[in-house]
Parts: C-alpha cells; structure tokens; sequence
C-alpha cells in the first residue's frame, strides 16, 4: 500500500508540461519550454533564497534599514549609548561600595586585605547619623594624658587607648596587624580619636571588640576586651572610656588591649602614631 502511494508521488513530481510562448501580434511561436513540478518547485524556491539574500544585504548595509518600524534611529542610539555609560558608573559605585564592605570585614575579624591599595571613604552622614555620649568620669583624666602624648602622635593625633608594656608589635608577615599592650595600672580602654563607633560586638576570634571610624579615612581597632561600653552608631570623644580590657576571644592569650590602626584600608604600625 505504501509502495503505490510513494509510486503515484514519484510520477506527480514527474509529470511533464510545455511552456510555449507566443508573439502577442502574429500568434508566432517565439519559444517552448519542457519541465516537470519537480524543476519548476525547486526553480522557484532557489529565486524565493535569492531574493531574500538581496533584501537582507539592503537591510544591513544601507541607511535604507532606518526606515524599518522599530528600528532605532540615532537619537535612541544616543540614548542608549548615555545608559550603557550611566551603567558602567554604577557598576564602578557598586564595586567601590564592595571595597569598602570587604575592608569594613577585615578590619573587624583583624584579616590583612589581599589588596591593600583600595582607598575608602566614609559617607559623612554616617557621622550625622551618630548619637552623642557624655562625658564619662575618666575623661579628663583622660584628655590630660592625651595633650601629654600630643607631640609624639602629630600626624593621627592618636590618644593613646592603654598606658602600659607593648608585649607583641605589629607584624603584617605573622599576621599580626596590631599592637599587644598589658595596661600598668587602670583597666580602662580609652578611644584614640573622635569618632563614630561602627562596630561593637562579641566574635569568637577576637572576643568582645570596638571598631571606631574617625576622620581621614581612619579606622581604630579595639580586641578582646572584657567589657564594651558603646554601643554601635556611639559618637565618641579622645581619651572617652569605650571599654574594660580582658582576655576573650580565641586569638588572645592573656589579658591585654590588642589595638589596630587602619588608615585608607591598610593596616599601619600603631606604634608609629602612638607612646603606650
């Protein structure tokens, strides 16, 4: 059954005819042309190819695709081009914002950044947005020994957060990025710096832990302290009592004040800017 069917397919696309062509005033034959379906399907078919290759070539390669509804002409291009500009700038602010995170992490898990050149800045309405403190009974007692140690931290001003013995410096190769001091006296934990309190908390590498951010891209850091006496968003004053220094946190092994400074995302050597 289904070899007649292909059969009778193969004689329909066999089928001959003849295409005779006469002049329109004597009647005379002028030519005569023989083909089958078969032909005269595929000759169509190859002129429908060649006439859409002609169309698409005008269409791409001459103004003329200008004309076609939707396409866009040179004020949208315009346009287009200013948003795709105004999306590389704010993919260039989300990539700031993510710098600036990241530093904000390291510095308060104590991680040395893998790139330390990334400059940082703090919105200033995050001062603003800061509560005041008032004064704590050791202030100033506190502000006196700040003016005493003024001369020796000139470019921070940094008050000094302990007076006691530095037992471990700074040493990015180690992996310490701070200053170990064991106070002489008092258990006080004073800020180094005016500033905003962004971080006050208990984690479980560095205990109970202080990060203030002050003016000119600086950042303090204050670990593994016994107690905290800020809260975060806190507006503290130089030589203000922030905290009661201890021994928390896994990283610490005995009482002490572990005390960082970060300036523009990379962590400096306090002792520079500071006479514990």
């Amino acid at each position: 059954m289904g070899s007649k069917k292909k059969s009778k397919l193969i004689k329909w696309f066999k089928k001959r005819f003849k295409l005779v062509v006469y002049h329109a005033e004597n009647l005379e034959s002028t030519g005569a042309y023989r083909f089958n379906r078969f032909g005269f399907i595929l000759i169509n078919l190859i002129a429908i190819l060649v006439l859409m290759s002609i169309f698409w070539i005008i269409v791409v390669f001459t103004p003329i695709k200008a004309l076609i509804p939707g396409y866009p002409d040179n004020t949208i291009r315009k346009h287009m081009i200013t948003n795709k500009i105004r999306i590389d700038s704010l993919e260039y602010e989300i990539t700031i914002r993510d710098n600036y995170l990241e530093l904000l992490r390291n510095a308060i898990l104590g991680i040395e950044p893998l790139d330390s050149t990334i400059n940082i800045v703090i919105p200033k309405s995050a001062y603003d947005d800061a509560k005041a403190l008032n004064k704590t009974e050791n202030y100033d007692a506190a502000k006196n020994l700040y003016k005493e140690n003024l001369q020796q931290t000139e470019v921070l001003s940094l008050f000094p957060p302990v007076k006691g013995v530095v037992t471990n410096s700074f040493n990015p190769a180690t992996g310490h990025l701070g200053t170990d001091i064991v106070p002489e006296q008092n258990s006080s934990v004073y800020a180094a710096k005016n500033g905003t309190v962004i971080s006050a908390n208990y984690t479980m590498e560095a205990g109970y832990s202080i990060l203030i951010q002050h003016e000119n891209n600086v950042i303090t850091a204050y670990r593994h302290n016994k107690d905290i006496l800020v809260q975060q968003g806190d507006q503290v004053k130089a030589g203000e009592q922030i905290a009661i220094y201890g021994n928390t946190g896994e990283y610490s092994t005995g009482a002490h004040l572990h005390f960082e400074v970060w300036k523009n995302g990379k962590a400096v050597d306090p002792e520079i800017y500071v006479k514990f």
